[in-house]
């Protein structure tokens, strides 16, 4: 879990990616020292958890950008989205 979501956060702000990663190795640190698991079973966790995201990431990057681009142009929707805001700013 530590490795997919230092993975995912790395890829939306490098900085806070940073501070996820650190996190996520001295989780990793801890669960070793303690005696929880063994280091290759947690560098195996750590590299499944990133490469699960990152290649989720490269085959569903263009259609999940592509439909919120196609939701913006429904006009129907456009309505629903600007009456919801009338409402925020109360």
């Amino acid at each position: 879990m530590g490795g997919a979501v230092a993975a995912g956060v790395l890829l939306v702000n490098r900085s806070l990616g940073l501070l996820a990663t650190l996190a996520a190795a001295l989780m990793a640190f801890a669960r070793v020292y303690i005696g929880a698991h063994y280091p290759w079973d947690v560098f195996g966790g750590l590299a499944l958890g990133a490469t699960v995201v990152l290649v989720g990431w490269m085959l569903l990057r263009h259609p999940l950008t592509a439909l919120p681009a196609w939701l913006r142009r429904q006009p129907g929707l456009r309505a629903v989205f600007a009456e919801r805001e009338s409402f925020v700013q109360i």
